[in-house]
């Protein structure tokens, strides 16, 4: 399997709907999935988001913040 990136919107699409075969160092592939979002993001400029669950666990950060906690009622028995 391989990955192909194209310069254009357009011309991914067209490879797509026409099933038209690319052809890269002598080898023809043939187009099975197109997705726009993965052309998007190579578009996308400013810092790479982190993953907020794993920023923690790899900063150290606070593991109390990492816990839940439960109250448990206290029954007293005043009469």
């Amino acid at each position: 399997s391989a990955s192909i990136n194209f310069d254009k919107i357009e011309d991914a699409t067209e490879a797509f709907k026409s099933n038209k075969d690319v052809e890269i160092n002598g080898s023809k592939l043939i187009v099975v999935h197109s997705t726009v979002s993965s052309m998007n993001k190579k578009n996308k400029k400013g810092k790479p988001q982190k993953n907020k669950k794993n920023s923690n666990a790899n900063q150290g950060g606070n593991p109390a913040k990492k816990m839940k906690f439960t109250k448990k009622e206290e029954i007293s028995d005043e009469e």
